[in-house]
């Protein structure tokens, strides 16, 4: 159970990682990510819920995924406050070097002041975690 995103997830890895996964989603009344950007394509609104948000974020790939990405992406660019803060808390579950743009441009332009104190908390985070430092 992650606390924060208030959402419970199974990791499954290894050589039968891809059956595993379709049997656990199955058993388990599970939900994808291939599933998750489907319900979000077909309606993006569904996008800006929390668990959402976060569910993209915890299924989200150890590596860039361009489906995932465009969507974190627009909902950084979202016109409410709280989905950019709430985005900015779970695009660290994947913590994608490709998002340092984005964040350094929320830090120092974004209009909300609570959204930029986020952005620049997780901007500091991700240069950590990518450097390699703990």
């Amino acid at each position: 159970m992650d606390r924060f995103a208030g959402i419970t997830y199974l990791v499954v890895d290894g050589a039968d990682e891809a059956s595993l996964t379709v049997e656990a989603i199955e058993e388990l009344d599970g939900l994808s990510l291939a599933t998750l950007l489907d319900v979000v394509a077909v309606d993006p609104t569904a996008a800006r819920a929390l668990p959402v948000i976060a569910a993209l974020g915890v299924l989200a790939p150890p590596s860039l995924d361009l489906r995932v990405f465009d969507e974190f992406s627009r909902l950084l660019a979202d016109e409410e406050p709280a989905i950019r803060a709430r985005t900015i808390s779970a695009i660290a579950y994947p913590s994608w070097p490709e998002f340092l743009p984005l964040l350094e441009a929320m830090a120092s332009d974004d209009p909300h002041a609570e959204v930029r104190s986020r952005a620049s908390v997780a901007l500091a985070a991700f240069r950590q975690h990518l450097s390699g430092a703990t």
